[in-house]
């Protein structure tokens, strides 16, 4: 029996390592069977969201977001995110999911000092799997959170992601200051559960009480921002995959030299969702992290294993500082089919994970 995995390999070619080196250098497990999809017509891809009839939409770091269709050809783009900041590698539009008629990104901008998360309303033909007649207009733009702050062009990676809770679900880096991870306050360095079942049509963000979903672990926090946050203690989290039948999700977070992390948070749905730190900036993967400017001792007083021990499944070294995950490096694929013995991965689904060949 073949296993599936389902791969843009110019996805793969842009983002699997940010040197040439490495650029095509991918594996897959014995019984598995790579599906190219798109081989030509991207420059700089981030991400990208399966639509139900199984349109795929790229995300270009410059903004523009293009389709491709089942058996069709060329790519068709729908729409450009407005006023995106796509000066350096590791800024631009970052994220996108797609949930019915509305899609959801995640980008710096070029006319603020914060990363946007937006959503637009897409038109046309939403379940025709060959139609080109798909787009959106900047003109629909809701903006959900416009305060993230976006001081350093580093660790602005994130995922925008929706569970099967029907909670959208944001992923956030530290701005490249590892203090920020060790706040709940400072919407930076974490991961948010958000309600966005009742956005305005249009316009400014909304008050940030209306997005807290009544069940997040700091619902009640006397700090709005706060009530958010379901998890910090994370450096870059560039991608993020949500298993669509437990809800458990799984965090990749880029290392700050020779470790790589893919951190477990187990949902439990239908359980109170339990607060955790990943441990940055006091441990990456399962060893101690070097010093950081203005953080003290790990609070919780734990050795790196037993701080470690109920968040990370993987961490993976770096052969010579050659390949990374995350930052341009992260794989996108499709976990539909895959067995979830030994690491607790998702065997259901279609989200983007990472990789390092």
């Amino acid at each position: 029996m073949h296993h599936r995995l389902v791969l843009v390999s110019s996805i793969l070619a842009l983002m699997v390592c940010s040197w040439p080196a490495c650029v095509g250098a991918q594996s897959v497990p014995t019984g598995f069977v790579v599906d190219s999809l798109v081989s030509s017509g991207l420059n700089a891809p981030n991400d990208f969201a399966i639509m139900p009839d199984g349109r795929i939409l790229i995300a270009e770091r410059t903004g523009e977001i293009k389709m491709k269709r089942p058996g069709r050809w060329p790519l068709t783009v729908i729409g450009t995110v407005p006023n995106v900041l796509s000066n350096h590698p590791v800024r631009g539009l970052l994220s996108i999911a797609v949930r019915g008629d509305k899609l959801y990104t995640w980008a710096t901008r070029s006319n603020s000092p914060f990363v946007f998360l937006s959503r637009f309303t897409l038109v046309g033909s939403l379940n025709a799997p060959t139609s080109a007649a798909l787009s959106f207009s900047a003109n629909s733009e809701c903006i959900i959170l416009d305060k993230t702050p976006d001081n350093s062009f580093l660790h602005n990676g994130g995922s925008v992601r929706f569970g099967p809770d029907n909670m959208l679900y944001l992923s956030i880096g530290d701005d490249g200051n590892c203090a920020n991870a060790t706040s709940l306050t400072q919407m930076a360095g974490v991961l948010l559960r958000l309600d966005v079942s009742n956005l305005p049509a249009l316009g400014p963000a909304p008050p940030i009480a209306s997005l807290v979903p009544a069940d997040n672990p700091y619902a009640n926090a006397a700090n709005s921002n706060q009530r958010l946050v379901i998890a910090n203690g994370l450096r870059n989290p560039y991608s993020v995959c949500i298993d669509d039948v437990t809800g458990d999700l799984f965090v990749a977070d880029v290392g700050r030299s020779s470790r790589e992390e893919l951190n477990w948070f187990p949902r439990g749905l239908g359980q109170p969702i339990v607060p955790r730190s990943f441990g940055w900036p006091w441990h990456q993967g399962n060893v101690a992290s070097i010093p950081c400017v203005g953080v003290g001792a790990d609070p919780g007083g734990q050795s790196a294993s037993g701080k470690r021990g109920d968040n990370l499944e993987l961490e993976m070294g770096r052969e010579g500082g050659a390949c990374r995950t995350g930052e341009r490096a992260p794989l996108g694929l499709s976990t539909a089919g895959v067995p979830s013995s030994g690491l607790r991965l998702p065997a259901r689904g279609l989200s983007p994970i990472f990789g390092n060949p």
